[in-house]
């Protein structure tokens, strides 16, 4: 049986280390660019904004086609709080832009 010197056991612990850290950065990847990735380039529905209210309540901010909906997230389920165009709200922005301070 052959024994195992120190600079094998340096060997071995250094691969596991480059493991270890090739698989946080690939879920860190994942985490911070996966909800971008998509296989088709026209989505239908996009998350605009996420708010944590609290440890298992959110806030959802929604764009699906035309529209913009606010959605609250509980534990037990999901709620619509709010619905309005998106080009209702593109025209008070620009209206908004225009109104001159007093």
């Amino acid at each position: 049986m052959e024994t195992v010197g120190f600079s094998d056991l340096m060997t071995m612990m250094a691969s596991f280390v480059v493991v270890i850290g090739l698989l946080v950065l690939t879920l860190f990847a994942i985490k911070k660019y996966g909800t971008g990735m998509s296989l088709s380039g026209d989505r239908q529905i996009e998350i605009i904004e996420v708010r944590n209210i609290g440890a298992r309540q959110k806030l959802l901010l929604v764009s699906v086609k035309s529209e913009k909906i606010l959605i609250g997230v509980t534990a037990s389920g999901m709620t619509k709080l709010g619905q309005w165009d998106l080009e209702l709200d593109a025209h008070k922005r620009v209206d908004a832009d225009r109104i001159d301070p007093v």
